[in-house]
């Protein structure tokens, strides 16, 4: 924290900014927090809630698709700041001199027009607190305040004028005459802006203020000359304002473009008027433009792309910054701006040769939301930071930051942030450049936001990493391989890799690739022999995230203990002396053939734990026999789940196909579920199962501790991860788009939706048995989530007795399935004997998916061998000969309710409100 008692703030020039921070966190011991959040996401959220939609159009949008605007913010991760130790920072200024003015930090206002759109007082309230700051500030020809207003708005403060010429070279000769009148002391002429470029919402929405009334144009409006030109066309500023605000906005931008040739006239005119003050060139971005405007003797140049919003695709400021630097850094004042966020993006820009950097959109937010308080929260919480940051990384003056001062990455690694981003997946080129723009999240590129653009920076970092290489590995990790080509146009394909090019080094990954697991903890598969050393392996290989994800349950997991525990309670009885030589373990479920009866509860993003995720467990399923349940939640469409298992080998022996079912989580968008039903009906799926247990999702602690990688995203419920004050829980943050309003009424709808057999997956009571009955359904899945929804919700196999007590005749009228704590071949043998058709085994088969779908089939084998050792213990040959009479279960008979809602002998019941 900032000490305001440290004897060295009486020998700086300047504030200390840092105490900013301090006032910041008092204020709540005052009863009051700060005005607001200055997170740059925040200020963008924040801005447009208050602006209108024309006011936000306007300050967001950017030329075309917004490349330039990406490159721009990605340039600046490509540079990493080297902090310095045990310095005496005690001891710092954050002072610097721009043309002869003292100021109090590199940091200025860049200029904006119109900003009467962001509040009623357009330019005055941020001229005087860049005054205050003394900071410099630049004023735009496109102002909505009149130049002489906005002088005595700033006072002693610092100031500049940004020029956009017009043709009309007396209207010009006025507008620099007043802004030296008015006390500005430098020209910056704009040579980027004398055509507005195509900025998509802008222009789709007819917004461009001026010419809806020149009340957005006082600067204009306000000019001797310009309303000279209004009488001579005939207009009536007060009776045409549409017309007057065109005709400014037509001068200043023309479409007229100059040429080199005007450069001496223009700077010899400023000159004249200014009596000698520097002129400026803003808008430079290549080499031989910088050396040309130095061979001419501008005074300074701008390095700027006007942050992204006048030509798509150009390339970043920051690296036209270092080469422009490093051309005529000796011989010209160098100024810069264009994506300007935080501190950080100061320091490096200085460090790479800026003398003096500007900023603006963080401002104009800024402005939006709290007029003169909000620009002055921004700006002072940005120079806190900026002084906070030398601080902390051990720099006592701006002239100390130097290139020395940041390590950066290749120029060639920096592939997002220049015209071509090409990557290989799968041995196919994609040109990614403006990928960005579109994940995740499908955000308009536009308008692209920062907290959007920090959403995708974890897979902009892996392109930064495997740019002009192989990141088909780290892309496997995250998301199906058919996602890049179903989301990129075919003309981002540039196409087929050619291996015949590739050379030892280009096949070396990058240093620190990320993995799914540890290959080399991962024990051979022939050692493993139960259930339970998969359960201790995939421990050990897969990620902090998905071990927590998968093995987690609700708070205390008593229901999750329980489903595996209550098995043991109940006893077998066996019989002897039967030929029990061949067993058969085939049994139907659904209408469906299996093989085994067990098949794959649905579980989400099997992704998570093996690069071909559902594709790969459907692939190990259908070897044996067996049947899969596909989430709603799966990490692929299942289409190509689908496809995958038309591709692999069926069962050796009798060649069937692997049975399909669907987990629905009905959306609260409900057109959505029923787009859903139709195409996995089309499909081939056998069944519906309808999650009824998770209205909401349950509390699993182990899975919130650990954050959620926010690139992760579900194809067919389209749901995202993130991270919040809650933690990162995947299950309850992905399952936001559930609707809690399902009820029976509903089966109606479901009916409607598809004509396919209808489950409830998750019933619990006898009760709602019963009411499944009444409402025709073709049958249900005793379950409780794997103890992940309700804890203390009873074990799945106790509700299998409780039926058996209370609703015998559910097991004539329905399929009974049952998953949750199947462990071993004697518990699935226990749950066929109360009646099940089939049980699901789901976080067993996705631990197992950790060997691929080899490590499916070991793990279906072992219990099957278990299944069918049990069965010839007990003398059963087939599946069709078990019976409850073949268990004990007086451990657990007293567990058993009664039938009905009554408590046995606690009979309140809460009195009716009259």
């Amino acid at each position: 924290m900032s000490d305001p008692n440290n004897p060295n703030i009486k020998s700086r020039t300047t504030p200390q900014w840092a105490l900013y921070q301090r006032d910041m966190f008092w204020r709540d011991n005052e009863g009051e927090l700060p005005p607001f959040s200055t997170e740059p996401g925040d200020l963008e959220d924040l801005a447009k809630e208050t602006l209108s939609k024309g006011g936000w159009y306007y300050a967001s949008s950017n030329a075309g698709q917004s490349y330039t605007h990406l490159a721009n913010r990605q340039a600046f991760y490509r540079h990493r700041i080297v902090p310095r130790m045990l310095v005496d920072t005690n001891k710092r200024d954050t002072k610097t001199e721009i043309f002869g003015h003292k100021v109090s930090a590199p940091i200025g206002f860049a200029p904006i027009g119109i900003n009467k759109i962001y509040n009623p007082q357009g330019e005055i309230p941020v001229a005087k607190v860049a005054k205050e700051l003394n900071l410099p500030y630049c004023l735009s020809t496109a102002g909505s305040t009149s130049i002489e207003e906005v002088g005595e708005a700033n006072g002693a403060g610092p100031r500049f004028f940004q020029l956009y010429s017009p043709h009309d070279d007396e209207l010009t000769l006025s507008l620099l005459q007043r802004a030296h009148d008015s006390g500005f002391t430098a020209c910056l002429w704009t040579l980027d802006t004398w055509q507005l470029a195509w900025r998509h919402y802008d222009t789709a929405n007819s917004n461009y203020a001026p010419y809806h009334g020149l009340q957005y144009a006082d600067l204009g409006a306000s000019d001797p000359v310009f309303q000279k030109r209004l009488k001579e066309a005939g207009i009536d500023p007060k009776k045409e304002s549409n017309k007057a605000g065109a005709m400014w906005i037509d001068n200043v931008w023309h479409g007229r473009a100059y040429s080199w040739e005007k450069l001496p006239w223009m700077m010899e005119q400023w000159k004249r008027i200014s009596g000698g003050k520097p002129f400026c060139l803003k808008g430079i971005q290549h080499v031989a433009d910088a050396k040309k405007a130095v061979e001419m003797g501008v005074d300074g140049i701008v390095v700027s792309n006007h942050a992204g919003r006048q030509v798509d695709g150009a390339c970043a400021s920051l690296d036209a910054l270092e080469k422009i630097v490093d051309a005529v850094g000796d011989k010209t004042y160098i100024m810069f701006d264009s994506g300007i966020r935080g501190a950080s993006d100061v320091f490096k820009a200085l460090a790479l040769g800026a003398k003096f950097v500007f900023v603006g959109r963080l401002w104009v937010w800024g402005l939006s939301i709290k007029g003169e308080l909000g620009v002055r929260h921004v700006m002072k919480a940005l120079l806190a930071d900026f002084d906070i940051l030398m601080n902390v990384s051990g720099y006592q003056s701006v002239d100390q930051i130097n290139r020395d001062s940041i390590q950066s990455l290749p120029n060639s690694a920096n592939m997002i942030s220049l015209s071509d981003l090409w990557i290989v997946v799968e041995n196919t080129v994609y040109d990614l450049t403006d990928f960005a723009s579109e994940h995740p999240g499908g955000a308009s590129s536009s308008s692209i936001s920062h907290r959007q653009f920090n959403l995708q920076l974890t897979w902009k970092l892996v392109i930064l990493k495997y740019a002009g290489r192989d990141a088909t590995q780290a892309y496997a990790e995250v998301h199906a391989s058919s996602l890049i080509t179903s989301t990129l146009p075919a003309s981002k394909v540039v196409g087929t890799l050619d291996l015949s090019s590739i050379t030892d080094e280009w096949i070396k990954p990058p240093p620190e690739v990320s993995s799914t697991n540890a290959p080399d903890s991962k024990p051979p598969l022939d050692t493993l022999i139960s259930t339970h050393d998969f359960v201790a392996a995939a421990e050990i290989i897969l990620t902090p995230k998905t071990w927590a994800f998968y093995s987690s349950a609700a708070t205390d997991l008593i229901t999750k203990g329980r489903n595996t525990s209550a098995y043991a309670e109940i006893g077998l009885r066996p019989r002897i002396l039967r030929n029990v030589k061949d067993v058969n373990t085939q049994t139907t479920m659904l209408g469906q053939q299996l093989d085994v009866p067990f098949f794959c509860s649905p579980a989400a993003m099997a992704k998570l734990v093996h690069p071909r995720g559902e594709q790969e467990l459907a692939r190990g399923l259908k070897s044996v026999g067996s049947a899969m349940c596909v989430s709603t939640n799966a990490s692929f469409p299942i289409a190509e789940i689908f496809e995958s298992i038309s591709q692999s080998p069926s069962h050796a022996s009798t060649g069937r196909d692997l049975p399909i079912f669907f987990q629905l989580y009905v959306d609260k968008e409900r057109e959505k579920s029923a787009r859903l039903l139709k195409h996995v009906e089309t499909l081939g799926v056998k069944a519906i199962f309808v999650t009824v247990d998770a209205p909401v999702p349950g509390k699993r602690e182990a899975d919130e501790r650990v954050k959620a990688d926010e690139t992760m995203s579900t194809p067919m419920s389209g749901a995202k991860a993130k991270n919040d004050k809650k933690g990162g829980a995947l299950g309850r943050i992905m399952g936001g788009y559930i609707d809690a309003t399902l009820s029976w009424s509903d089966i109606a709808w479901l009916r409607r939706c598809t004509k396919l057999p209808i489950l409830l997956k998750g019933v619990q009571t006898s009760l709602d048995a019963k009411i499944a009955v009444e409402h025709g359904i073709d049958g249900i899945l005793v379950s409780n989530h794997g103890g992940r929804s309700l804890d203390t919700s009873p074990p799945s196999i106790l509700v299998l007795l409780e039926l058996q007590k209370n609703a015998p005749e559910v097991f004539d009228k329905m399929e009974v399935l049952i998953d949750g704590g199947i462990m071993r071949g004697t518990d699935i043998f226990k749950a066929l004997c109360l009646g099940a058709k089939a049980v699901g085994i789901g976080r067993g088969f996705l631990f197992a998916l950790g060997w691929g779908h080899e490590g499916v089939e070991k793990y279906a084998e072992i219990l099957k061998d278990e299944l069918e050792t049990t069965m010839r213990m007990m003398g059963v040959t087939d599946l069709s000969q078990v019976h409850p009479g073949m268990l004990n279960t007086k451990a657990v008979d007293h567990l058993i309710p009664d039938a009905g809602e009554d408590h046995p002998y606690a009979k309140w019941r809460p009195k009716a409100r009259i």
